[in-house]
């Protein structure tokens, strides 16, 4: 803990619980599904209509070449989950920043982890679904460094 800062968490829990994973979550994860329907899936409906992401999104897929969707709901046994109890003793500033339309951790489940921190805020991002720091580069930036300067 001494050696951190901040923590700046984006369009995911961090492995914190998460008693109601969405569908999309569900299907995502159960899925061997190596095209792009997943990723579009998981887009804003305005960042959906622009293949270039959707073509840029792909090629960073594609350098993932061990990548398995369904490994990813694996990833967290029960034994690793952060509980939120656990929340208390992270002392410095969190940011989460959420996706408005991110249909995997919808910025409802993200908000409602930010009380139990010491020192924890929220940033949702318009236009942006699994992926804001992709989709709206720009706004994601500034609120990153504003956080971070902040410090």
């Amino acid at each position: 803990p001494d050696r951190v800062l901040s923590l700046t968490m984006s369009a995911t829990g961090g492995g914190i619980v998460n008693p109601n994973p969405t569908p999309a979550l569900k299907n995502l994860t159960a899925t061997e599904d190596g095209n792009s329907r997943g990723v579009l899936a998981t887009m804003s409906a305005l960042s959906a209509k622009k293949p270039e992401l959707l073509q840029s999104y792909e090629s960073i897929n594609n350098f993932n070449v061990n990548f398995s969707w369904s490994r990813l709901g694996t990833l967290l046994s029960k034994e690793d989950v952060v509980q939120l109890e656990q929340l208390a003793s992270v002392q410095v500033p969190s940011l989460f920043v959420a996706g408005a339309e991110d249909p995997l951790f919808p910025a409802e489940l993200l908000t409602s982890y930010v009380p139990h921190f010491p020192r924890a805020e929220i940033e949702v991002v318009a236009n942006a679904g699994h992926s804001p720091y992709f989709e709206q580069p720009e706004i994601f930036n500034q609120r990153l460094l504003q956080h971070i300067r902040s410090i």
